[in-house]
């Protein structure tokens, strides 16, 4: 187990709103092979809630969304050393991270 200094973001209508929990442990065994729903939710769960009353935001949202986006916390950018639950895209202080994504387009015109 590592633990680390980590900060969630999350936009909220016109705002942004960062949590910073006090330790953040991640397993660096690897990703999960299975995905199971309820193992993620049970991993997830609480650091979701503690965010969410700290917020004023629904843990049930968050935990659903990381579920879609980290494909149950089995995809590569949700795994040691990035840890991107959420399919944020972005660059902190120069570090980034390339992988394949997929996304969709509806063309209404």
């Amino acid at each position: 187990m590592v633990s680390s200094s980590l900060g969630t973001s999350l936009l909220v209508g016109p705002m942004m709103v960062t949590a910073v929990p006090q330790h953040v442990h991640a397993d660096e065994q690897g990703s999960q092979t299975v995905a199971d729903p309820q193992a993620f939710i049970d991993q997830i769960g609480w650091s979701a809630s503690e965010v969410a009353a700290s917020n004023d935001l629904y843990a049930s949202v968050m935990i659903a969304q990381a579920l879609l986006e980290s494909a149950y916390g089995t995809s590569g950018l949700a795994s040691a050393p990035n840890y991107n639950l959420f399919g944020v895209k972005g660059s902190y202080n120069g570090q980034v991270v390339y992988m394949a994504t997929k996304e969709y387009v509806t063309d209404n015109g």
